[in-house]
């Protein structure tokens, strides 16, 4: 058996799935929102892919890599792509999350066993049973028809299914403005305040220059929220965070009202049913709950049985919510979704 080392380090923060995750010697260990990362941590202060763990046995390493908040050690924020060794004891930040290196420890691992091949077995070769052609018979064998290879093309031109370009929003989210609170400005999260990280990109001479460090801070600072749209563009997608004006654009992908009236949270949860919504329309099933997801509250739907290819729907929200906007949003919804032959009646008491 062979014996290895690895680093165990422990998880704080909001949320989290583990309470500890260990370096290996044969794999780095990365960090990041995405879900192909080995620790993911779901929060919009952490990157897609935020840092990297590597320990070769002896010396723990942490390497940002470029994200947007940045990674502490301490008070320091590291610089990106250049690993730092991280000590016994110590701590790095990401976000509201820190992971503590807390200890070494050695396992063994058990060497795998190939299995053995199997050994073929092979028949031996049978005496043929024909008789072989003479040479004046196979001179006087007729030659088998060719097969004629008749070429076509294909006239069928593909249809044009490109997506539409959709501008992300202008404005960018909360986390990444710049607010005063008693005429004092605050700092923009994730943008440092002595000198700007954009001296990496410049020749080294420039670094010596304090003029340059924080004359590249405008820009910096003025580049910052549409940085953060760009590192953060899958929130823009995802139904449960996207801003409310991608809701109703969500909608129009497969023909499901989402009414820009009504509250955020009943638009983000219409947009997460949108799959079953589609694929369920025409049936009681959709109407209804499309109707509980905008109005609250589920619907009665009742088919008498002496009027044929007649529903009846009733809306519990109160004589007071009967007004003609609320009507008109319930007629719309039942329109998209009642078969074309049926009639129906709203009630709404």
């Amino acid at each position: 058996m062979t014996t290895h080392r690895r680093a165990i380090l422990r998880i704080y923060g909001p949320d989290i799935q583990q309470d500890t995750v260990e370096v290996s010697q044969t794999a780095p260990l990365t960090v990041g929102r995405l879900d192909n990362n080995d620790l993911p941590l779901k929060h919009t202060k952490i990157s897609r892919n935020h840092a990297r763990f590597i320990f070769d046995g002896e010396t723990l390493t942490v390497e940002d890599l470029g994200s947007s908040n940045g990674t502490l050690k301490g008070d320091t924020r590291l610089e990106p792509n250049q690993p730092i060794p991280l000590a016994i004891g110590e701590s790095v930040t990401m976000g509201p999350f820190s992971l503590f290196f807390d200890r070494i420890e050695e396992y063994e691992e058990k060497p795998k066993t190939a299995a053995k091949p199997e050994k073929e077995t092979t028949a031996p070769p049978q005496p043929s049973t024909k008789k072989p052609k003479s040479q004046k018979e196979t001179k006087d064998a007729p030659e088998p028809p060719k097969a004629a290879v008749q070429k076509t093309e294909s006239t069928t031109e593909r249809p044009d299914v490109s997506p539409p370009i959709i501008q992300p929003p202008a404005s960018p989210p909360p986390s990444a403005t710049n607010g005063k609170s008693n005429g004092v400005p605050k700092p923009l999260e994730g943008v440092p305040t002595d000198a700007s990280t954009w001296m990496q990109y410049l020749p080294e001479i420039y670094s010596e220059s304090d003029f340059f460090k924080r004359f590249l801070l405008i820009f910096e600072a003025g580049f910052a929220p549409y940085e953060w749209i760009v590192d953060n563009i899958d929130l823009y997608l995802d139904a449960k965070m996207a801003p409310p004006e991608w809701l109703q654009w969500f909608g129009k992908w497969v023909d499901i009202l989402v009414p820009d009236n009504i509250p955020e949270e009943r638009q983000h949860a219409i947009v997460q049913e949108l799959g079953m919504l589609f694929k369920a329309r025409g049936t009681r099933k959709a109407l209804a709950r499309h109707l509980e997801l905008v109005f609250g509250k589920p619907p009665e739907i009742s088919e008498p049985p002496e009027q044929f290819s007649t529903f009846i729907v009733r809306l519990p929200i109160g004589r007071d919510q009967d007004t003609a906007q609320n009507r008109a949003l319930a007629t719309q919804i039942i329109e998209s979704h009642r078969p074309v032959h049926t009639r129906y009646q709203l009630i709404i008491d």
